[in-house]
């Protein structure tokens, strides 16, 4: 679930005192597998390195992909 996998990617996160937008995005992006990659960087606020809204993005996205 996308949604678990993120609530702890950002538990690490608050662990590890992790707060550059850059990095983060980086970090969620890592874990996705290469054939969804170009879907993923072509959500709204990936270039601008917003992760708040980028993760709403892909929270959207992936429900939106599951409901089909």
């Amino acid at each position: 679930n996308v949604t678990n996998f993120i609530l702890r990617l950002e538990d690490s996160f608050e662990t590890y005192g992790v707060t550059d937008n850059t990095y983060r995005i980086q970090a969620l992006t890592s874990n996705v597998k290469n054939g969804y990659l170009f879907d993923i960087k072509t959500l709204d606020r990936y270039k601008e390195r917003d992760y708040d809204l980028f993760r709403e993005s892909l929270r959207k996205e992936y429900i939106a992909t599951n409901n089909r």
